[in-house]
């Protein structure tokens, strides 16, 4: 063999080579592609799907705990709404100036809203407004009407602008604010 079809052979060899590398290449371009581009997405909404269907499952099996809770405490806070309404009702004297004469007493998520209003008598004195004060009590249900009828005295009237009526373990809690009113012209 001559010394020019070495060279040939040679050469042809390194091209064979050059393209066994290139194609190699070009192969596995390809599958880093494929996999970025395709199989990533799919297996990441895969695992997206499978994690949303738990989460799911998960809320569907505590439903039934959540609508007995809310079923408790709704219970709970009409129990205690029915309550305390009679025990107003039981303590609100008849001759007071300014009794609780019509007593609103509303379920919410906060607790029980309770708003009273001013007979009709007390409406047409001739009043004024002399102050806004807010109060936190806690306590059982005669120690909060006592703290009531600390507004209902003959010289000064009052109108509960807000009124909440919680409770936890310890108790009743009423946070009230109120406007007092003075009779007479300011």
């Amino acid at each position: 063999m001559s010394i020019k079809d070495r060279v040939v052979y040679a050469v042809n060899k390194i091209h064979v080579f050059y393209l066994y590398i290139i194609t190699f290449i070009l192969i596995f371009l390809s599958a880093w592609c494929w996999k970025q581009v395709i199989y990533d997405p799919l297996e990441l909404r895969e695992r997206q799907y499978f994690a949303s269907i738990e989460t799911l499952e998960q809320k569907r099996l505590l439903l039934p705990d959540i609508r007995y809770a809310i079923a408790s405490l709704r219970n709970k806070a009409e129990s205690l709404k029915n309550d305390f309404q009679s025990h107003l009702l039981r303590y609100s004297a008849v001759d007071s100036y300014l009794q609780l004469e019509r007593i609103l007493i509303d379920l919410d998520d906060v607790g029980l809203e309770v708003a009273a209003f001013m007979p009709e008598e007390a409406k047409k004195k001739s009043f004024y407004e002399r102050d806004m004060m807010s109060f936190k009590v806690r306590g059982d249900f005669e120690k909060i009407i006592d703290f009531l009828k600390l507004f209902n005295s003959r010289n000064m009237l009052s109108k509960f602008k807000k009124s909440i009526i919680s409770h936890d373990d310890e108790g009743l809690i009423l946070d009230s604010t109120i406007a007092l009113y003075s009779v007479g012209k300011e």
